[in-house]
């Protein structure tokens, strides 16, 4: 299915932007946790900013990120963030294009709520390498209290340590993890 999207310009200004591609299908879902086929995670690879992603060789680069860092036992990763990457939001009976920034805690809800059990992420899993992740994902919260289950979802290793900076505690030293950081689970919303 062919696609044609236009995107009215900014408050600033600025050229209407065509983005066309061509399909396999219609994606099933455009959400970053719930998306699990090749033609959605093609869109969402294309809407949505990740902190790293990958070179034409296969090496992991900055994407949203602008830099990272590892502890010294390799269990807790720290994502430094670009400033300058902005949230649109068209509404189309207006035609009115809102701004603002896409921030830390963009970032810490999208791995959330991809943990989550109510949101039923069928890659959840990915995430299991985030301290608390698979407890919160895994738990009956239908034989939980309220409390309970906030305290399952505030131990979710995912953090803002301010507006640009995000930090991940996982279970076990990984190097691989900043790719993971990057996929579109983990994508901020």
């Amino acid at each position: 299915t062919e696609k044609i999207v236009e995107v009215t310009p900014t408050p600033e200004g600025g050229e209407k932007v065509v983005a066309q591609w061509n399909l396999g299908a219609e994606p099933p879902s455009l959400d970053p946790s719930i998306a699990t086929d090749s033609t959605s995670i093609d869109v969402i690879e294309n809407l949505f900013l990740g902190l790293t992603g990958f070179d034409t060789e296969g090496n992991i680069e900055p994407e949203l990120a602008t830099e990272w860092s590892a502890s010294e036992d390799g269990l807790s990763y720290t994502f430094k963030m670009r400033e300058d990457a902005q949230w649109v939001s068209y509404t189309p009976s207006g035609g009115v294009v809102e701004l603002g920034p896409v921030t830390a805690f963009d970032v810490v809800y999208g791995s959330k709520r991809t943990c989550n059990p109510d949101t039923a992420s069928d890659y959840a899993y990915v995430n299991y390498i985030i301290k608390g992740c698979q407890e919160w994902n895994t738990a009956d919260t239908t034989a939980l209290s309220p409390e309970e289950v906030q305290a399952l979802a505030d131990a979710v290793g995912v953090t803002a340590v301010d507006s640009y900076t995000v930090q991940f505690d996982i279970n076990t030293p990984a190097p691989f993890f900043p790719a993971i950081a990057g996929m579109w689970v983990n994508r901020p919303q």
